[in-house]
């Protein structure tokens, strides 16, 4: 016998699959298109959800994108005006403000050292393209128990990497503002892709959004029913940074 709460289990989950089908084919970058250092803008534009060449892409897209997978508006303005905010290059189309995935490579802008999975920016090293050894030693913080990616994962990968980068980077910088940055990205790809499983995210869904810098629609995965805005990224990263806390000791 169906009950209420599971019709509308059943209608909110015919809706999520309804909207991951209504998504533009994917298709990888090709050889004249753009790419910058975040693995979800670039899944993004090769879904075609932002400008699939990753050039000069209205501020205003940026926003629509992920407000289209259900990312909340405060998120989604946040991420997208928050680049110039820390002097990622912008352009002036006409009366539109447009900035490009190539833009977002500046060094200590959105882009930071201690990535999860690009190199540092040193000497001109190229900091934005997907590092398969990184990302290998990153889903090795996988639980044990699951095989998930989650907050203690997080915060532990997060910590071999700053010192890593302290210890191999003589230019190495990692203030408060990138710092807040690094755990914001960390945060948002735990609430955004581990709601599915109590906040915590299968490799195969990492090695989607990664390796090919695609969305796990295959692997099963589907955006949030609940649109997921700053007051749930803000949680995940104090989780994150509790679970740094306690490595700490």
């Amino acid at each position: 016998m169906f009950t209420y709460k599971s019709v509308v289990a059943i209608v909110i989950a015919v809706s999520n699959l309804a909207q991951a089908a209504s998504v533009p084919q994917w298709h990888p970058a090709g050889p004249s298109d753009i790419r910058g250092p975040c693995p979800v803008l670039n899944s993004f534009a090769n879904h075609g959800l932002l400008d699939r060449d990753g050039m000069r892409i209205k501020l205003t897209k940026f926003v629509s994108a992920q407000v289209s997978m259900n990312v909340a508006v405060d998120l989604a303005s946040t991420l997208a005006f928050g680049g110039p905010a820390v002097r990622v290059p912008t352009h002036l189309d006409g009366l539109a403000i447009t900035m490009g995935l190539d833009d977002l490579r500046k060094h200590n802008g959105i882009e930071h050292d201690a990535s999860l999975s690009r190199k540092d920016y040193v000497d001109g090293q190229d900091n934005y393209t997907f590092n398969r050894t990184m990302y290998n030693e990153f889903i090795s913080f996988a639980n044990p128990s699951t095989g998930h990616i989650d907050a203690k994962s997080l915060a532990g990968i997060r910590l071999l990497r700053q010192k890593q980068s302290k210890a191999n980077n003589p230019y190495y910088t990692f203030d408060p503002i990138h710092a807040t940055i690094a755990h914001g990205e960390a945060g948002l790809i735990l609430a955004y892709f581990g709601h599915q499983f109590g906040d915590t995210i299968p490799t195969a869904y990492l090695d989607a959004l990664f390796i090919e810098e695609r969305l796990p629609f295959n692997e099963g995965w589907v955006p949030p029913t609940i649109p997921v805005g700053l007051a749930k990224t803000t949680q995940q990263i104090a989780f994150i940074v509790a679970e740094e806390a306690k490595l700490s000791l």
